[in-house]
């Protein structure tokens, strides 16, 4: 009864906004073309989570002897929130401490102990203090990235070994330092989240190594390296954690036998963990046999920022699991359509934003379209079926964000998926949207003549789409009639699905937002339907609203789900301060209630 007076109310505000002429008021604060297609050439933008990357390790990642002087200034270090301590072992009140965020800047010296006995070394070389690999690191990230925000928690402390400081196992001094990390990094977290600036965990940048360079711990630098960051990635509940492995190779190279042992060790560790990269400081200039000076701390920095791009940008296909079976959609050359493109190619650069701190596979110049069959376990199939269509402004396909991994999540309730590569780029066709949806139509009568071999009932096939993929999967689900000349039997069966689910749909709304456009015509015919927008979306969110009050009006079950914040492009990709990312939970909930996901009848 609540849920049913709430859509009541929003009912009655939105036909109130158009009496009163203030439909656009009620729209994100960034207005967008009703044709998202002409307006956005890749339609995956999603609100920007600060991405969080931690440093770590002993004095070369503290930058002992990276002198402050000699640091070229820069404007991108004040977008950049920073939370620091770094000193001697053990993490105590002589640190240098930030102990709440600031702006990325050079590090002041702490309150040394003196005398300096033992190990204490004073913080930095410098009575202005220093800077380690932070400060290459964000900037050549955001020279590469301008769009995506960066925070830095740096947690390290001066001639520090694995075996003696961080050592995940021990609650003494030989934990310490392991402990002031996960400390660190878990206040920073915590107290970004009551600044309302919340924070992402994207990687680890780990400069270390030079105090295990001895007979005693090298051969078990490895074992103990794995052991941490197994250890790390349970306490920050960060499985995914990235990983940058650095070691000065220089390390008094002359008279140290055990340094080769210890990239040889970070080595073995990046080539057994897809999640971890080894980067090589070879070329970065020295102070003196032990500290990279500031050059050669810059430059440490700027090469874990393009290990960690290229990281990032190699693993994108490794992720995509493989189709089951894949389909030409037509018989011959597509209908319509005569216009010459270019080899077919992924246009994902390393630069470009991130995505919940993932990179996405965005598939361009598609003049042959596919459907790409995803197959769940066979005990858990219900004979329910879905042509998935990505979004990407029809001018590329965001292809694992808002396609495969949409099968993934489908396979495990059960449902078959058939992942659309619908024809892209489509702007020098009018309407844009019609190859895609020629595509969609033949896809759905295609998935019907398999499906007694895909064990599909034919009363249960869906569509599902995002963005720009959804203004096809809506208009499909819409079309009064086939869309191009027959080809062959296969179109001799039904070309509607049974059931869509709509995400952030763009271009069905008039000019004023008031109502569908004249061409999109909701008639009792039309099956039921799941939508969701968010309302600070570029793309507005009476696109869904409208197409939910059509609906309702003539009787067409439907659910419309619209959140606060959370953007465009999303895809099922999690962002914790974003409840719109938790729609596939109440997408599963729905489909139960319309009996999709009931195993099917012996």
């Amino acid at each position: 009864m609540a849920m049913r007076n709430h859509w009541t109310i929003l009912y009655l505000l939105f036909i109130l906004a158009a009496l009163c002429g203030r439909g656009r008021e009620l729209a994100a604060a960034e207005p967008a073309s009703t044709e998202p297609a002409s307006t956005e050439p890749e339609s995956t933008e999603v609100a920007p989570t600060r991405h969080l990357i931690l440093i770590a390790g002993q004095s070369n990642a503290v930058g002992f002897d990276a002198k402050p002087g000699e640091l070229p200034a820069s404007e991108l270090d004040r977008q950049v929130r920073f939370w620091w301590r770094c000193g001697d072992p053990p993490p105590d009140e002589h640190d240098s401490l930030g102990r709440r965020w600031s702006h990325l800047q050079p590090q002041p010296l702490g309150r040394p102990k003196l005398p300096r006995e033992n190990r204490q070394y004073g913080n930095f070389a410098q009575p202005e203090g220093g800077f380690g690999p932070e400060i290459g690191l964000a900037r050549t990230l955001l020279t590469k990235q301008p769009s995506q925000p960066l925070a830095m928690v740096k947690a390290a402390f001066s001639g520090t070994g694995l075996r003696t400081d961080w050592d995940p196992a021990s609650d003494g001094e030989a934990g310490s330092c392991y402990r002031a990390l996960v400390q660190e990094t878990r206040a920073a977290i915590k107290a970004a989240r009551e600044d309302g600036d919340p924070v992402q965990l994207r990687a680890m940048v780990w400069v270390q190594g030079e105090s295990d360079a001895n007979a005693e711990d090298a051969s078990r630098y490895e074992e103990r390296l794995r052991a941490m960051l197994t250890s790390l990635r349970q306490d920050l509940q960060a499985p995914g954690l990235v990983v940058l492995l650095a070691v000065n190779t220089r390390f008094h190279e002359d008279r140290n036998e055990f340094v080769p042992r210890i990239v040889a060790a970070q080595t073995a560790v990046a080539d057994a963990d897809p999640r971890v990269e080894y980067v090589d400081t070879s070329q970065a200039s020295i102070a003196n046999p032990v500290h990279f000076d500031a050059a050669g701390t810059l430059e440490v920095g700027r090469l874990c920022a393009d290990r960690l791009l290229q990281l990032e940008h190699d693993k994108l296909a490794a992720r995509a699991k493989p189709a089951d079976q894949v389909l030409a959609v037509w018989p011959d050359a597509p209908p319509g359509d005569s216009r010459k493109l270019a080899s077919e190619r992924d246009f994902t650069k390393p630069a470009d934003r991130l995505i919940a701190g993932r990179r996405i596979i965005k598939l361009g110049n598609v003049a042959q379209p596919e459907a790409h069959l995803y197959l769940p376990p066979a005990e858990k199939r219900n004979g329910a079926a879905v042509v998935v269509c990505p979004g990407g402004g029809f001018h590329i396909l965001a292809w694992d964000l808002e396609g495969t991994e949409v099968a993934e999540w489908l396979n495990s309730i059960g449902v078959t998926a058939i992942v659309l590569k619908y024809r892209v780029p489509t702007h020098g066709v009018e309407p844009p949207w019609l190859p895609p949806v020629q595509d969609a139509q033949r896809t759905i009568s295609l998935v019907r003549a398999h499906a007694d071999q895909w064990q599909i009932d034919v009363e249960k096939i869906g569509v599902l789409g995002f963005s720009a993929g959804a203004v096809t999967a809506a208009r499909t689900a819409l079309a009064d009639r086939r869309l191009y000349v027959p080809q062959d039997e296969v179109d001799e069966l039904p070309y509607r699905p049974n059931l869509a689910v709509l995400l952030y749909s763009g271009g069905l709304v008039n000019d004023a937002r008031t109502a569908l456009r004249e061409d999109v015509k909701v008639t009792a015919d039309a099956p039921p339907m799941f939508l969701t927008h968010a309302f600070d979306d570029r793309v507005p969110a009476e696109s869904s609203v409208q197409l939910f009050l059509a609906l309702k009006r003539v009787e067409v079950p439907a659910e419309l789900h619209v959140f606060h914040a959370g953007g465009h492009g999303y895809g099922l990709r999690n962002h914790p301060q974003f409840p719109v990312t938790r729609w596939p939970r109440q997408c599963e909930a729905w489909l139960r209630q319309h009996k999709w996901l009931e195993p099917p009848a012996e």
